[in-house]
């Protein structure tokens, strides 16, 4: 009897945790735009970055990120991404697809809180792949 309640009790667990990483896909599903980097507010259209998401899978699917230079592209990505612990955490890998991104591919990890259907915070990593890692705290709001 306790092996059957310790098993019941995996199962709701390990489901709980897949339904948090699929109801955060439906959320991220969208485009998102930087609202405040380290601690300090941009606006909308000063936003240096935009995520793009489509989902495709429960917990992950497509991803185009671009980055803004004095308000014109500097540089996009295009890829995958994927939701995983309990909806804390989103992994990105992409590749550049136009001229000026013939930077190396990029690795993103972002651990999220402060999640909203409209707001979410990221802190985490941007690895270019070339040895630079860049290390931040940013706000995204959906639009």
């Amino acid at each position: 009897m306790k092996k059957i309640i310790c098993f019941a009790a995996f199962v709701l667990i390990v489901l709980a945790a897949c339904n948090k990483d699929k109801q955060f896909n439906k959320t991220l599903d969208g485009t998102w735009l930087t609202t405040n980097m380290d601690g300090v507010s941009v606006t909308i259209e000063d936003s240096p970055i935009q995520y793009t998401f489509s989902k495709s899978t429960k917990v992950g699917g497509a991803v185009n990120v671009t980055f803004f230079d004095n308000y014109s592209v500097d540089a996009e990505y295009s890829g995958s991404y994927k939701i995983s612990d309990e909806g804390k955490t989103i992994t990105i890998d992409a590749k550049g697809i136009n001229a000026s991104a013939s930077k190396p591919d990029i690795h993103i990890v972002d651990a999220i809180s402060d999640q909203t259907d409209k707001k979410y915070t990221a802190e985490g990593q941007l690895d270019i792949r070339r040895g630079f890692v860049f290390n931040y705290k940013y706000v995204f709001e959906k639009q």
